[in-house]
């Protein structure tokens, strides 16, 4: 059974607070609501469903970028971990919000608009901070908008929610289209994390990024860092990273610990979409463990999370696995240490997760 952590007393206030509010379908809430913040440079489409208002080509339009806000519902009968969705073998054809993590219609806004509604929800906001989540390869625009509110939820965040969704295409197969469409939008989260900390005041930023996306947010922040843009992070984690592992050892690691104060990664050796990775690119991805496992621990810490998804892939454990989603509980809400959370020291110089596949050797 999913481990179900405390949340945080949420007033009550208007729909663009921050933190999770009680649905208003019937007394108690059968959902409660996440408001999702979100930039983009998806191109947008036609269609008249919530889910479809951004596809998967690329945003042409002036600096690519769109922005705006989508309440991410979740059901009372929610289990952490999960992103529940309408399945046909339960004869479910349509989602709904009682039994479902749906996303109501979002509200685009211009740039000046989103940063000014920003800045008034940090005002009445439990915690006057911000989880950014940046998706990986194969995610829908919709897919991320819900996984964000799901994380954000499961962690009891009681800040402001920020999803950034690149062009991914959405399919196992497009790999090396989604490989492209990473580089291109790294000047575009760039301005995003510029923009931020310009407009904004949080007291504290977490970044979650999962696999081709930790490769979007690595970028963006030595680019950042290039171009004089001093961030002050507090927490960086990479989940199942899709990035070459020699060149973030030696070109990206040194660079973007200046702008956060702690860098976690998430690793794991049953990770096959990173094996598959591996063999496309020819070089170790990041996110594997075992004897190449990345360990730099006056710069980064290395969690290594083997054995404990029994997905058939195995690479979104960060969000769907009860003892991962507890040691990000740990880590983003509480503020505390490795040893803090009990994890317990391997053989390499890594944090292995309790209950985890220890490295042979």
């Amino acid at each position: 059974m999913p481990k179900t952590f405390p949340r945080p007393a949420v007033p009550s206030a208007p729909a663009e607070t921050a933190g999770v509010e009680p649905g208003a379908e019937e007394a108690g809430g059968a959902y409660s609501e996440v408001p999702v913040y979100f930039a983009t440079d998806r191109k947008r489409t036609d269609s008249v469903q919530p889910d479809g208002r951004f596809g998967s080509e690329r945003n042409p339009e002036g600096d690519h970028l769109s922005y705006g806000r989508a309440v991410i519902t979740i059901p009372k009968t929610h289990q952490p971990g999960r992103v529940e969705r309408p399945v046909w073998w339960r004869f479910e054809f349509r989602e709904d919000a009682r039994k479902h993590v749906t996303m109501m219609e979002p509200e685009l806004m211009t740039p000046e608009v989103f940063y000014g509604r920003m800045r008034a929800s940090i005002t009445s906001a439990p915690q006057k901070e911000l989880l950014l989540f940046v998706h990986g390869f194969n995610v829908p625009y919709a897919d991320a908008m819900r996984r964000t509110g799901q994380i954000a939820y499961d962690l009891s965040f009681g800040g402001i929610t920020f999803c950034y969704s690149w062009p991914s295409q959405g399919e196992f197969t497009k790999y090396p289209v989604d490989k492209e469409n990473s580089e291109w939008t790294i000047p575009h989260l760039t301005k995003v994390l510029g923009d931020l900390q310009r407009e904004t005041q949080f007291e504290k930023v977490h970044v979650i990024a999962h696999s081709m996306g930790a490769r979007v947010i690595s970028s963006a922040l030595r680019n950042a860092r290039e171009a004089g843009i001093n961030l002050d992070l507090q927490n960086v984690i990479l989940a199942a990273p899709d990035i070459d592992a020699d060149i973030f050892r030696e070109q990206i690691l040194p660079k973007i610990k200046v702008s956060t104060r702690r860098l976690t990664m998430y690793a794991s050796s049953g990770d096959q979409a990173l094996n598959l990775s591996t063999q496309f690119n020819g070089s170790r991805r990041l996110g594997l463990s075992g004897d190449g496992l990345v360990v730099v621990p006056d710069l980064m810490d290395t969690v290594d999370a083997s054995g404990i998804d029994t997905g058939l892939i195995g690479h979104s454990y960060y969000g769907s696995q009860g003892p991962v989603v507890e040691d990000l509980f740990k880590l983003v809400i509480k503020g505390l240490l490795p040893a803090q959370r009990k994890l317990i020291p391997g053989r390499l110089g890594e944090w292995d997760l309790p209950g985890v596949i220890p490295h042979p050797g």
